[in-house]
């Protein structure tokens, strides 16, 4: 079998990771110029064309890229013809290896319908006859996803996002067209409005519920943070900044890690994070037959970290993802593997970083499926083994059938790995039929997501149990 050595830690504030080498590069893609609704200072700065503005983001502190993401229609002032000159200021500020420039959209409106961040839709998407480039009606979030999910190399990030937006996307059904369109969403965003340039105007806003409701629904989405400026203060409000994790700052790396939701959101503008999950970095997909090792390093210099929070959650289960490792203050590090986990259950993972500052850090999850592993491969002399109903509110049947004699343990444990009860201890069985019921009063089990583990001459099947009232 080849062997895969695998280095995973921070190296001169870079991650190398399976042979390749991250850098952490921060900017903001949420902004405006006067070619729509931004610039409202203009007469005063001189600043109102994009190539203006990405001169001005160019002297920012701690800032490698700017987005602007013009609004889309004639309501908020955008004109046809200015978006392709939009794109062609983008094309003449952008220096790879020095600032990457990228030019947008903001789709849609706000009232009740919400506002969609896109990059690399070289195209105006409008309904508005003789201002768009592409249509798409106006209300159609639907139509709109699909048309990105179709495009390669483009992307949405939703802006400032509440319940109702993107037709309820979070009350209906998970939609895969939708969720390859989706890569991000703000975790905070502006003040939109502000005109401080001095760094010290962070954003007071929080959409974490918004973020954890996408992922119980089954979205594959990184959390980011947005300035929303409308006026000429480019990367200066205030220290936040949306943080990209690419071999090199080009601008087709850089929009290749939005594609692939390697970033994370970050209101401190130097702060690096290295979340892995068996090597493999945030924003990734994981699917191995074995226990997931995780581990979170932070680096910040000059700033110490009160608490590492590493969040657990399980897709399409509705259930909101719970805290299952954390750090005390002063420690830098989080490393965590759970104790089992259940074949072909799929689950995913993420981490909050909060500074003695206050200042918070939230990563892009990483998703993960144990891999089924052949029932001959193991010798499991288990053929069948369920549990229901299932979710419950007061008590399961569990059922098994066993091929042969073999001895028969359960055991039962929390979302976090620890162990929460003992239903039997290897006990002799021989070939037949069995049921048991477990009755979540009788064992102290509160609301949540359960793994029953069973053992039969050390073999393991897994199969997982969640209580609701």
């Amino acid at each position: 079998m080849k062997k895969i050595f695998i280095i995973a830690c921070l190296i001169s504030f870079h991650l190398f990771v399976h042979g390749q080498t991250f850098h952490y590069y921060y900017g903001n893609i949420h902004s405006h110029t006067g070619y729509s609704d931004g610039s409202k200072d203009s007469a005063q700065s001189g600043i109102s064309s994009p190539i203006l503005a990405y001169n001005f983001a160019k002297n920012s502190l701690h800032m490698d890229f700017l987005g602007i993401s013009e609004h889309n229609h004639t309501g908020a002032g955008m004109r046809l013809s200015n978006y392709a000159k939009g794109l062609a200021q983008a094309n003449a500020a952008n220096s790879d290896n020095n600032f990457v420039a990228m030019y947008g959209m903001e789709w849609g409106v706000i009232d009740s319908a919400g506002h969609v961040i896109i990059y690399g839709y070289d195209k105006l998407i409008g309904w508005e006859p003789g201002s768009y480039d592409e249509f798409n009606a106006k209300h159609d979030y639907k139509g709109l996803f699909a048309k990105l999910a179709n495009k390669p190399g483009a992307f949405a990030y939703l802006a400032h996002p509440t319940d109702s937006d993107y037709s309820s996307i979070i009350a209906r059904p998970y939609n895969v067209v939708s969720d390859q369109a989706i890569t991000g969403m703000a975790m905070r965003s502006g003040p939109a409005f502000s005109q401080t340039k001095d760094y010290t105007e962070p954003s007071t806003s929080s959409f974490e519920s918004y973020f954890q409701k996408l992922l119980m629904k089954g979205y594959h989405v990184a959390p980011g943070i947005d300035h929303d400026n409308h006026y000429t203060t480019f990367g200066r409000t205030a220290k936040s900044r949306l943080v990209v994790m690419a071999p090199s700052l080009t601008r087709a790396n850089i929009l290749d890690a939005f594609a692939k939701r390697r970033f994370f959101a970050s209101d401190d503008w130097d702060a690096q994070v290295n979340f892995t999950l068996l090597g493999q970095v945030m924003g990734s997909i994981v699917i191995k037959d074995t226990l997931p090792a995780i581990q979170v390093q932070v680096n910040d210099p000059g700033e110490t970290i009160k608490a590492i929070k590493l969040y657990f959650g399980v897709p399409g289960s509705g259930l909101p993802p719970t805290v299952i490792a954390s750090t005390g203050a002063n420690v830098s590090t989080l490393n965590y593997t759970p104790a089992a986990l259940p074949y072909n259950g799929s689950y995913y993972y993420y981490a909050s970083i909060k500074e003695t500052d206050n200042d918070m850090i939230y990563t892009a999850p990483i998703w993960f499926t144990k891999g089924t592993v052949d029932v001959e491969e193991k010798e499991n002399k288990v053929k069948s083994f369920t549990i229901y109903p299932n979710p419950s509110s007061q008590a399961v049947h569990l059922s098994y059938t066993l091929t042969k004699s073999t001895n028969v343990s359960f055991e039962i444990f929390d979302a976090s790995g620890k162990k929460s009860a003992c239903l039997q201890e290897n006990i002799l069985q021989g070939p037949g039929e069995y049921q048991m019921n477990i009755d979540r009063d009788e064992l102290l089990l509160v609301d949540g997501i359960y793994m029953v583990r069973m053992l039969s001459d050390g073999k393991e099947n897994i199969q997982k149990m969640i209580f609701l009232h």
